[in-house]
């Protein structure tokens, strides 16, 4: 391929909705099964680039023909159903793989044809590679291109100056340009700040409300953005807490009292509930303590609506009907009874005289029993494994 002359390997074109054929003005070569190398790629010229989903399939978007005089390029038509949209950019790149099918170890098969073939490749890739580094900068992606006068050259991009930025011309490519306003800090928060239009945060950051579906300045968007993050913790919401501070919007559960007039909102919610009077109320004092849910039977110990409380970590059995299934210790002290037949009277153990005698005489016995006392009354723990954390209430 001798007389391969120096190409662009890269073109683009504004679509209009209606042509479907399009020069490629370089030289492409054919696999076997005619699939040309070659990079197709449509967009909305606004649209940020994105390689993996512009690009089109031959065959399929498209097909290509080659000129009777290959070297100078070919046609690539657009099939039925597939004609880029106006105000699209078609952008078409050789891509020549950069792979070698022969060896130079291979002697048997590598001949003067293989080493043309391979020459031929490095020639292709190599016009491919001046293409992007010289000609395009980032290749496709940046969809703005140096004038042709610049790519005929072959210059380099020149180095800006200082205040100087690239931007598109009207004649196409780009040209560099005096960057009139100095993008200090100052300028960007003032400006950032400002409510104007065109102006304003929308435009300069392009912040979306996306609940009204319209573009929004910084401070409501900020607004937007803490009324999200604060919405799941409506006030009067309470929270455990792994630190020994309150969060933001926040007041810890202690029993304090606070005025109304500073706490409209969270006063709104609980009232007097948790104690207070007048101009003041007071948030609940959950120190020491587990909270449940209100309702159900209340009890003797604790109530079943909000703010019903109850104290104590020990607690003593006093109830006989609480205490388990127990014994106790016993001592007995006997005295033995017997019973004497045909005792004689005035013997000794009939000792009364002159009385008959008697065929039986019992002696009445005596038994005294003591039951000791057990048990302290000492008050035992009814605490739960617990783990202590800051409770806190939504202000």
């Amino acid at each position: 391929m001798a007389d391969l002359p120096q190409q662009n390997t890269i073109v683009q074109y504004f679509a209009d909705g209606i042509t479907t054929t399009y020069i490629v003005p370089f030289f492409t070569p054919l696999e076997p099964d005619g699939t040309p190398n070659l990079d197709v790629f449509t967009q909305l010229s606004t649209a940020t680039p994105v390689p993996e989903s512009d690009i089109n399939i031959w065959g399929v978007d498209y097909t290509y023909t080659p000129n009777l005089d290959p070297l100078t390029g070919g046609i690539i038509t657009f099939l039925s159903g597939h004609i880029p949209p106006a105000s699209w950019i078609v952008t078409i790149v050789r891509d020549v793989q950069a792979s070698l099918d022969v060896e130079f170890s291979q002697a048997q098969t590598f001949s003067g044809f293989t080493l043309d073939m391979a020459l031929d490749k490095l020639l292709l890739i190599s016009q491919q590679n001046k293409s992007y580094t010289l000609e395009r900068n980032l290749s496709y992606i940046v969809n703005s291109y140096l004038p042709e006068s610049t790519i005929s050259a072959n210059v380099q991009i020149p180095v800006l100056q200082p205040g100087y930025i690239w931007i598109g011309a009207t004649e196409g490519g780009v040209v560099s340009a005096f960057l009139d306003q100095s993008a200090d800090s100052s300028t960007l928060r003032s400006e950032l700040a400002s409510e104007a239009p065109v102006t304003d945060g929308a435009t300069l950051v392009g912040y979306y409300d996306s609940v009204n579906m319209n573009p929004t300045t910084v401070s409501a968007q900020l607004t937007l953005l803490t009324n999200a993050v604060v919405a799941p913790f409506p006030t009067g919401t309470i929270i455990d807490f792994g630190g020994g501070t309150p969060p933001s919007g926040f007041v810890a559960c202690n029993g304090d009292s606070y005025l109304v007039a500073d706490q409209p909102d969270l006063f709104a919610v609980i009232g007097y509930t948790w104690g207070g009077s007048g101009a003041n109320f007071n948030v609940p004092n959950l120190a020491r303590s587990v909270t449940m849910g209100s309702g159900g039977v209340a009890t003797g110990v604790i109530g079943n609506t909000v703010g019903s409380t109850c104290t104590g970590e020990t607690t003593a059995l006093t109830d006989p009907l609480q205490l388990p299934s127990h014994t106790h210790g016993a001592t007995t002290t006997t005295s033995t009874t017997f019973t004497a037949s045909n005792v004689a009277s005035g013997s000794l153990l009939h000792p009364v005289v002159g009385s008959a005698s008697s065929t039986s005489f019992t002696l009445p016995g005596t038994s005294t029993t003591s039951i000791a006392d057990t048990g302290e009354s000492v008050p035992f723990n009814i605490v739960q494994t617990s783990a202590v954390v800051l409770k806190c209430i939504k202000t």
